[in-house]
């Protein structure tokens, strides 16, 4: 008879309790409403643990409504062991004070955190361990746990931090090395898979814009253990918010992309000059657009000098040297962003099979 896996939601850096601007009423409510319809759609499939690694609240200023409504949200799913990781320990200086780090005066020490529920479980850099039944979790603040094996059948890390080869990032061959069956990853706001056992679910209802060109989407992770094998299952929320940011050079793509906005999406687009009359005209057709619309560049089309592939290939091959995923990440966004300024698909072709033969 085959092994029935076991299942895990896995959600990160969900900010409870900062205040975009941009938004109308009360992102808290709306963040406990996304919150609470992706929790009843995990309990109705039958998974057991919510893993969230991290940035559960945006600071550790946020009032004690925000946590009473937070842990009583929990408390409803008693199906459910949620285990929390505060944004930060104590191990880097410059890292502990952001968010919701586990500070002298942490959101996580106060009484109405201490008395939580008790299917609310909190792993800190003073108690960095928790077994529930088969698994055992383990908590790693800006670096893997430091804690040793357990006897469980499984193993689950919950992290946050940066993967990368400089001093204070996780790297990337210990997560290959390391004996947990999965490692839950939380501080980059991207849904990406790291390795082969190890993934960031990105920002669950994003609220700003991301800083290259391209679109962030509520995101999290379904995470099946089996003996001696995770499946790891990246999936999008489509009720969460949508935020894009692009650079547009063809009246048509621009006509679709306001066309499919709808009230939750956020745009930040970069237009040529000369689009200015006509995109006052698409506001005016399209109103959805109008509230969606929340910044426009307009600029010239820049130039680009006789050395361009050089430059590109010089920076291409530094990169492929970086291990750090949030700066790849971003490298390869702008390195996109370069080529298509040029508008000449040949040219993109052309410098990727140079880049292909050189590698």
């Amino acid at each position: 008879m085959a092994e029935t896996p076991i299942r895990l939601l896995h959600i990160s850096d969900i900010h409870l309790g900062i205040k975009p601007t941009f938004f109308d009423g009360s992102f808290f409510d709306f963040q406990i409403e996304i919150l609470r319809s992706l929790l009843q759609r995990a309990s109705q499939q039958g998974l057991s643990y919510v893993l969230i690694s991290g940035d559960l609240f945006d600071s550790n200023r946020e009032s004690d409504y925000i946590v009473e409504k937070t842990l009583a949200l929990f408390q409803g799913f008693s199906n459910l062991h949620f285990i929390i990781i505060p944004g930060g320990g104590s191990e880097y200086k410059e890292e502990v004070t952001g968010h919701d780090a586990y500070t002298e005066d942490s959101i996580y020490k106060r009484a109405i955190f201490l008395n939580a529920p008790s299917n609310i479980h909190l792993l800190t850099p003073e108690n960095p361990k928790l077994t529930l039944g088969d698994i055992t979790f383990y908590g790693g603040f800006f670096s893997l746990p430091k804690t040793n094996k357990s006897e469980s059948s499984y193993h689950v890390a919950v992290v946050h931090g940066s993967v990368g080869k400089d001093d204070g990032f996780i790297k990337l061959h210990e997560l290959d090395q390391a004996f947990y069956d999965y490692i839950a990853l939380g501080h980059f706001h991207k849904c990406k898979r790291v390795s082969q056992k190890s993934a960031y679910a990105g920002v669950l209802i994003p609220f700003e814009f991301p800083s290259y060109f391209g679109e962030l989407k509520g995101s999290y992770i379904v995470v099946e253990l089996s003996r001696g094998a995770v499946r790891i299952n990246e999936k999008h929320l489509d009720n969460s918010t949508q935020f894009i940011k692009r650079r547009v050079d063809a009246l048509e793509e621009l006509k679709t992309l306001l066309e499919s906005c709808h009230e939750r999406t956020f745009l930040h687009l970069i237009l040529p000059k000369d689009f200015k009359e006509t995109v006052n005209e698409l506001l005016k057709a399209i109103p959805q657009a109008r509230r969606s619309l929340k910044k426009i560049d307009y600029e010239d089309e820049p130039s680009v000098s006789l050395d361009f592939f050089d430059t590109l290939s010089v920076v291409v091959e530094n990169f492929k040297k970086e291990r750090n995923e949030e700066i790849i990440e971003k490298a390869e966004e702008f390195i996109v962003d370069i080529l298509y300024r040029r508008r000449s698909l040949d040219t993109i072709n052309d410098f990727i099979e140079r880049v292909k033969d050189e590698a």
